[in-house]
């Protein structure tokens, strides 16, 4: 979900309801507010392809494998009915990896922005 609040409006409101040491705040590049000071605006990509034609089990062995590789850090599986979309967040220098060994699906890439201490988690796992 895109917001008008600024990243500390945000932030404030989600920890009202939520208390955590760093709320996970996600959003998309194309917004005014900044989240991160650190990283380049299109560093961190978000991406998810659909499997058909195999079950849940198999999607969340296929998770693992890009987790173990290292090409992202949190991979989710999500089951809808007669297919699987697979949602991944890492760092556009994974894409190219991710797009050679698992290229045989197709993938949507998203850039985003978070809190920086979720990408700087993002970018060392």
């Amino acid at each position: 979900i895109d917001s008008t609040l600024s990243f500390a409006d945000l932030r404030a409101a989600i920890e009202e309801h939520h208390p955590a040491q760093d709320p996970i705040i996600i959003g998309s590049t194309s917004s005014k507010h900044t989240l991160g000071q650190k990283h380049q605006v299109d560093a961190f990509v978000m991406a998810h392809a659909v499997v058909t034609g195999t079950g849940l089990e198999d999607a969340q062995l296929l998770a693992q494998e890009i987790v173990d590789a290292r090409f992202a850090a949190k991979v989710q599986v999500e089951n809808e009915s007669d297919q699987q979309r697979i949602t991944l967040k890492t760092t556009k220098a994974m894409k190219e990896h991710i797009l050679r060994e698992f290229g045989g699906l197709t993938w949507h890439w998203i850039p985003f922005r978070s809190s920086e201490a979720y990408l700087n988690w993002l970018e060392s796992s």
